[in-house]
């Protein structure tokens, strides 16, 4: 339906404001290889599975901005309604990230300058080669046997980072954890409620 197209690509255009900052286009791919992570499974292709603007302004301000890769947008190659991450891609019109900018510039105004891509095992080696990275969350979590993060603040090595910032079958525990006499877990766990895209995007920006 024209209308409710029209409607849902009101912001599809923008004025530019590509002097305002500089602006680096961060692309989290979920291509895998032989090193990445075993519990994350094997996967064909690559696809945008994060996809994060960098600016910084004129008095040297960071600001970070995700874009959902579910958007909706009006591609500028083939004028076809579909998902933003579906325009990373090689065509007649250019390169992939060529093809990706060109939405953002049509989406924000911002002409990206500098390209960013790191695959699963390139982001592990980046929170190895920092000794980790700490985050804190206010209930233990976890996703089967790839992590567990117990309540409060821990630092996290390059795998488990991995595991849970793409994890989308989180679970929290309920209550006390109780291990029995075996050394099993026989704590209640449940599903976290409210996983989607935009709680993985708030644990990228972490």
């Amino acid at each position: 339906d024209n209308g409710v197209i029209d409607n849902l690509l009101i912001y599809n255009t923008t004025q530019k404001i590509d002097n305002m900052f500089t602006s680096y286009l961060v692309i989290g791919s979920d291509e895998r290889s032989e090193n990445s992570s075993a519990s994350r499974g094997s996967n064909e292709g690559s696809r945008a599975d994060v996809i994060l603007i960098v600016n910084i302004d004129q008095k040297s301000n960071i600001t970070l901005v995700s874009l959902p890769r579910d958007l909706l947008i009006e591609d500028p190659c083939t004028s076809k309604i579909q998902r933003i991450n579906s325009s990373y891609k090689k065509n007649s019109c250019g390169s992939a990230e060529e093809n990706l900018s060109a939405v953002i510039l049509n989406i924000t105004g911002l002409k990206v300058q500098n390209f960013v891509k790191f695959n699963f095992e390139g982001f592990e080696k980046i929170i190895d080669s920092v000794d980790g990275v700490e985050i804190c969350v206010d209930k233990t979590q976890r996703e089967g046997y790839s992590f567990e993060i117990p309540k409060g603040c821990s630092v996290l090595n390059g795998e488990i980072a991995l595991n849970w910032i793409v994890s989308r079958n989180t679970e929290i525990l309920d209550g006390e954890k109780i291990i029995d006499s075996e050394g099993n877990d026989i704590s209640n766990w449940k599903p976290m409620p409210g996983v989607s895209d935009l709680t993985r995007i708030e644990k990228q920006q972490q």
